[in-house]
């Protein structure tokens, strides 16, 4: 087949753009999407420049997060949020992706990890009212009223009323 065709080219020489270019494209037309993002990922660190566009990233880190939503409904929560994360570290800029983290991380019981995936997100988007009401949210949740009201403060100011709700609640 294509795809055996593929892997024992890769096999000989793993370092071939076109090589991972073409693997990945069948990858992806065969809906492998954890295969596809592995090689998108490689080959944003072999020729970033000519290889890898700004569409094949977000389909890559789209896919992982449908793998991520899938392997949750299957009972294997650990395994969404491995596959959420590589999502992020594909592409670290969509919101959507760290939302689904998120949901993850509760469904595991891993409440502790949320604020942190928040914090990751702010440093890249200071600005997103949505991230603060949603690490105000996480903090709560772990009985740091103090942090969740700063943040829902800060979600307030930057147009999220929810986020004024909250933190009129509190005094803020």
């Amino acid at each position: 087949s294509a795809l055996a065709d593929l892997n024992h080219a890769i096999g000989l020489r793993p370092q071939i753009p076109k090589l991972l270019r073409d693997r990945a494209r069948l990858l992806r037309r065969n809906r492998d999407f954890a295969g596809y993002a592995r090689d998108i990922a490689a080959l944003k660190q072999i020729d970033p420049i000519d290889s890898v566009g700004k569409g094949d990233v977000a389909w890559a880190a789209q896919g992982l997060e449908y793998e991520g939503d899938l392997q949750g409904k299957s009972g294997r929560p650990a395994d969404a949020v491995a596959m959420l994360e590589r999502a992020i570290a594909l592409d670290p800029d969509r919101l959507d992706a760290y939302l689904r983290l998120d949901s993850a991380l509760v469904r595991n019981g891993e409440l502790t990890k949320i604020p942190p995936i928040w914090t990751r997100y702010l440093a890249r988007h200071p600005n997103d009212a949505r991230a603060h009401l949603e690490r105000a949210g996480a903090w709560h949740h772990l009985g740091r009223e103090s942090q969740a009201l700063d943040d829902a403060a800060t979600a307030c100011r930057l147009g999220e009323a929810t986020g004024c709700a909250i933190a009129r609640r509190g005094g803020r």
